[in-house]
């Protein structure tokens, strides 16, 4: 019996609230389905009997926020200032131990942070976080003119 379902992806790969049909054979009376994309992620059995009456819906899940900071010393520190969870917000981290973020049901989260090293001048800036890997360019002024 071939199966057919329409899976709902806000942002990656279609604009939000659209939906991709996908078509597979089942093998039994139900069939694993996983979505594996950069952003959202999802896991769900899908009986036969259910793609046969119409259209299957599969809850999709954002993946958590990470930041990766491009151009700076890898001894750069980074504080989130606001937009981070509690546990998060306020503390100094290393850039590249900068905790995930987990999105809830956000599809995207604005951070404003700082960030500091001993021989460029501070900054502060606002991202905008989306589920996955996010790479940020930046550009700190040397100190030294």
């Amino acid at each position: 019996m071939l199966g057919s379902l329409t899976i709902e992806v806000a942002g990656d790969a279609l604009p939000p609230g659209s939906s991709r049909e996908v078509g597979f054979t089942f093998y039994g009376p139900s069939a694993p389905l996983s979505i594996h994309s950069r952003r959202f992620h999802a896991r769900r059995r899908i009986a036969a009997q259910q793609c046969a009456s119409g259209v299957v819906e599969v809850e999709v899940h954002p993946r958590p926020g990470v930041l990766r900071l491009q151009g700076v010393p890898t001894d750069v520190v980074v504080t989130c200032l606001r937009g981070c969870p509690a546990p998060i917000l306020g503390r100094n981290y290393l850039a590249h131990q900068f905790p995930a973020i987990e999105m809830g049901t956000d599809i995207q989260t604005s951070l404003e942070l700082q960030i500091r090293h001993p021989d460029f001048e501070s900054l502060e800036t606002t991202v905008a976080l989306l589920p996955g890997i996010n790479e940020v360019s930046i550009r700190m002024r040397s100190r030294c003119g």
